[in-house]
């Protein structure tokens, strides 16, 4: 029995590289505030620009053979009838303009058709469903005034109910937007090629309202210099805007303000000069936000297991059921097709996702793991909220890249000496507090965690410090011998081919917190020791 039970687990790696044979989206949210006249420093009008975890927005009105063929796709919920109203309505779809995502490969139906990407530049009102492969009608969506129209009020959404929601569009039009596409073009292309989500703001106070709003989010602003000295002092302390960043077209502006402000990285003329320090911060916020659990030795001697912290305890038993499942090759198809769902609109990540679904046999799972942008931006962010929905979506890639460090762990283990390696990270100050009170205590690192032999390359991200946060130094001593958690050298395993010195942890490792010494102001060094096997107090 138990062997048959090992089979299922080290068949989801095989499947991994199998079944993707077969031919067939933090987490991070970005925000722009654009000043529309750089002459009237008064004006309070400003875009803004979002971004965050997008949903299907797939309209409710199916497109046939022709517009007589026009229903509702009961699947969505019916529009209501508040939005009918012109104009008041009309600014909202202009923030939620058709959904027109582009595809490398579309789907082929059993009469050998599929959708073609130019129906769009025909059809300006039609929208593509990923999930459902059918194509919609985006005013629908919006301004139909019931759930079952008449052939008669079906044709009318065709012929006059779109003409006069583009006369009211052109009406209503923020000439900002354009006039912030003129001055700064192709930027929103450039940086949706590294986060997932932007949304744009026409209001300063919807802006504010949305940074207030965020929960379980990292949020990094962009806004015009003349703005950004009566906006950055409002929200600079909020702990979810991780990084500012401030645009202006005068190269000889006076840029003495920022100074003030730790959380602004400067002031940019070019979008190139963002995008450049927009990755290296977007990858040291995904670093940061591994999430964390402690539980005290005394909770572990209770006898009640409802009373131990609940996130070490649901973390621990979600990693064990996870690793205990037998996944198919339709696991990964499925997966594939959520992270389109997910992703419908973002091209950037569509073509990793097409990558994926071609070619993952020709890469391992640590490799795409290591990957830059989503994957590992999202598994994160799932663990770091217990999103059960997304993890149980990625179960199959998680036990893959877990198997894999598992064999990695076995061709490697020629040498049983004790290892060092280090982690270096930032931390609230909160979470600092209950850290440093926790000595001897189990820690968990709640996903994959990657270390370093070399405490240099550990030591960077811990030395740029934000407001309210400490900087931690980890030294993390394993004993080949007894640790109770499988870890690897990726040397020629991860997407990155020169990381010769890093090494992998796999998922929900627990450590025993050793002795913390304080090596500067804010900085940290914290020593944590890999538990192992035999230790009788997490046997619980």
């Amino acid at each position: 029995m138990e062997n048959k039970k090992s089979n299922k687990r080290n068949s989801a790696l095989d499947n991994f590289v199998i079944s993707s044979k077969k031919l067939r989206d933090e987490n991070i949210n970005l925000n722009f505030i654009s000043n529309p006249s750089s002459s009237s420093s008064t004006s309070t009008t400003m875009n803004a620009l979002t971004c965050s975890s997008p949903s299907d927005n797939s309209s409710t009105c199916f497109i046939g053979t022709d517009a007589a063929n026009l229903t509702l796709n009961t699947e969505y919920s019916s529009p209501k009838s508040s939005l009918t109203t012109y104009p008041t309505d009309v600014s909202r779809t202009s923030e939620d303009p058709p959904s027109q995502p582009r595809l490398a490969i579309y789907p082929i139906d059993k009469d050998n058709r599929s959708f073609q990407e130019r129906w769009y530049s025909n059809h300006p009102w039609m929208e593509y469903s990923i999930k459902l492969d059918s194509v919609f009608c985006y005013f629908c969506r919006h301004f139909s005034q019931g759930s079952t129209p008449t052939r008669i009020q079906r044709d009318a959404f065709t012929t006059s109910g779109f003409n006069t929601w583009k006369r009211a569009l052109a009406r209503n039009r923020d000439p900002n937007i354009d006039e912030f596409n003129v001055k700064f073009p192709n930027s929103i292309a450039r940086l949706r090629s590294i986060v997932s989500w932007i949304k744009v703001f026409t209001l300063p106070d919807d802006c504010v309202d949305y940074l207030t709003d965020v929960t379980d989010e990292n949020v990094f602003l962009f806004v015009e210099n003349s703005f950004g000295k009566q906006l950055v002092p409002l929200i600079h302390e909020l702990p979810q805007l991780y990084s500012i960043f401030v645009f202006c077209n005068d190269n000889d502006e006076q840029q003495t303000w920022t100074k003030e402000w730790t959380k602004v990285n400067g002031i940019f003329t070019q979008a190139e000069q963002i995008c450049s320090l927009l990755k290296d911060n977007v990858k040291q916020c995904d670093h940061n936000t591994i999430p964390i659990s402690i539980v005290s030795v005394d909770d572990l001697s209770k006898p009640n297991l409802n009373e131990l912290e609940p996130l070490f305890m649901f973390s621990q038993i979600l990693k064990e059921i996870l690793l205990e499942m037998a996944y198919d090759e339709r696991a990964e198809k499925k997966l594939v097709q959520f992270w389109r769902e997910q992703y419908y609109d973002n091209a950037s990540i569509l073509k990793i996702v097409d990558e994926f679904e071609q070619d993952c046999h020709r890469h391992t799972p640590i490799w795409w793991y290591t990957r830059d942008f989503f994957i590992y931006s999202m598994i994160n962010r799932a663990l770091r909220t217990m999103d059960t929905e997304v993890i149980i979506k990625m179960g199959f890639f998680l036990l893959a890249v877990h198997q894999q460090i598992q064999e990695l762990h076995r061709q490697q283990s020629n040498t049983r000496v004790p290892l060092t390696v280090y982690r270096g990270q930032t931390i609230s100050n909160s979470e600092f507090q209950k850290l440093s009170n926790s000595k001897g205590d189990p820690l968990s690192f709640n996903s994959f965690m990657s270390t370093n032999v070399d405490p240099e390359v550990a030591n960077v991200f811990c030395s740029n410090l934000e407001p309210n946060t400490t900087g931690i130094l980890l030294k993390i001593e394993i004993d080949p011998s007894f640790s109770s958690n499988p870890f690897a050298l990726l040397t020629n395993v991860s997407y990155f081919f020169d990381q010769e010195k890093e090494i992998l942890l796999s998922t929900h490792a627990i450590f025993r917190i050793g002795e913390m010494i304080e090596i500067e102001n804010r900085l940290w060094h914290v020593q944590l020791i890999l538990t192992t096997d035999n230790d009788k107090q997490l046997e619980v």
